[in-house]
């Protein structure tokens, strides 16, 4: 086959232009799906908030209970220290 040159004048490219209609989303159906996007995030983020606000308090918690039960084993680790001492004391 021989290629043949097509010389592209505006009769030709009307045609073409006709018959490829560019598909879009309109302005409605953006705003649409903005406004939509926007009630998601309405709703979600405070819930996300809520969420992160107690797994904040519930790490505090777990904290408070480290501290409490590393000052306990502290006194009991003195207290065994002291009753050790008042035991060779009355050994000697």
């Amino acid at each position: 086959m021989k290629n043949k040159k097509i010389k592209l004048t505006n009769s030709n490219l009307r045609g073409v232009r006709k018959s490829s209609k560019i598909k879009a989303f309109t302005l409605i159906e953006l705003l649409a799906i903005i406004v939509i996007l926007a009630i998601i995030a309405v709703i979600t983020v405070p819930i996300i908030l809520n969420i992160i606000e107690n797994s904040r308090k519930g790490a505090a918690i777990d904290s408070a209970y480290g501290y409490r039960d590393a000052v306990n084993q502290y006194y009991i680790s003195e207290l065994t220290k002291i009753g050790e001492k008042d035991l060779m004391d009355s050994l000697i």
